[in-house]
């Protein structure tokens, strides 16, 4: 039940943020699936050489009593889009948090 309204939520985020994931069946619907989407969905800043907000989150994980090291980068026309993104990808990290920022490029 958590899982599916987190699942909730992250889409809700994304989708707010202007950015869309691919739909999987609700069994895909795993923490680590999600992970991977949100990580796919942002914007690549080598394709996007034009945006000029960078936004990255980074840390670790704690899941089944082990560390697992998370990264989220993307590049954004807008510093609203960038924070938006940056609120979806941000409760991902449990654990120590490295990067959580939008900063000019």
């Amino acid at each position: 039940m958590i899982a599916l309204a987190r699942a909730a939520l992250v889409s809700a985020s994304v989708a707010a943020a202007g950015l869309t994931l691919p739909v999987a069946p609700a069994a895909a619907q795993t923490v680590e699936y999600m992970i991977s989407q949100v990580q796919r969905a942002a914007p690549n800043c080598r394709r996007n050489p034009t945006y000029g907000w960078q936004g990255r989150v980074s840390g670790n994980r704690e899941a089944d009593s082990r560390s697992i090291p998370v990264s989220f980068v993307g590049c954004f026309p807008t510093q609203a889009e960038c924070e938006a993104w940056r609120k979806t990808a941000l409760p991902f990290v449990t654990g120590r948090l490295i990067y959580n920022e939008c900063k000019p490029r």
